[in-house]
């Protein structure tokens, strides 16, 4: 029995070692993976945090590009507000312009009207006042000068002319008259005192 009780606590005690054994290499594996297990964490928190950084720098950035857009979109408004006032300005001075540009057109052709008319009255003034120098001249020269000739004549001589340049043709005309009648007047009055 005694044999027995010690082989029986012997194999206990193999056993216990085995045991034992298991339990320290259950236990070293245990720390092992454990270890493992916090390197895994840390390295999880590691990238949490580097993640967290990541995010927050990222929606720093949304923020700010989303005030940026918001300025862009405010400033874009008071762009076209400004551009659609401009617009709305330049079209009303477009349509006064274009009032004035008409109540200055009217004017011009009453003043042209009034104008052509004033140089008609002129033209046919001068014409009857060379029409008078021809009949005076004619009168006190002796001479028997056609007043329709002399009219006909002037009259061919300006019709294809402009108004300004009939008027400076009966000018000269009128001047012409004036210095031939001149002459005539004087040439009778030194035949009068010749023969006086």
């Amino acid at each position: 029995m005694f044999f027995h009780a010690f082989i029986h606590a012997e194999e206990k005690r193999n056993k216990h070692e085995i045991h034992e054994q298991e339990i320290v290499t259950l236990r070293n594996t245990a720390e092992e993976e454990l270890t493992n297990v916090k390197e895994r964490l840390e390295e999880a928190l590691e990238q949490k945090i580097r993640m967290e950084n990541l995010y927050s720098e990222l929606e720093n950035k949304y923020m700010l590009l989303q005030r940026e857009f918001d300025q862009y979109v405010l400033d874009s408004k008071s762009k076209i507000s400004q551009l659609e006032h401009k617009n709305q300005d330049e079209e009303t001075r477009s349509i006064n312009l274009a009032k004035e540009l008409e109540v200055m057109r009217e004017q011009y052709s009453i003043e042209k009207q009034q104008s052509m008319h004033a140089l008609e009255l002129l033209r046919k003034n001068l014409l009857e006042h060379i029409r008078d120098l021809g009949l005076w001249k004619s009168l006190n020269s002796g001479q028997d000068i056609s007043i329709d000739m002399i009219s006909a004549r002037v009259e061919n001589e300006i019709q294809n002319l402009s108004p300004d340049d009939q008027i400076s043709l009966l000018a000269q005309q009128l001047e012409r008259e004036d210095k031939e009648i001149l002459e005539l007047w004087n040439q009778r009055a030194s035949n009068k005192t010749e023969s006086q």
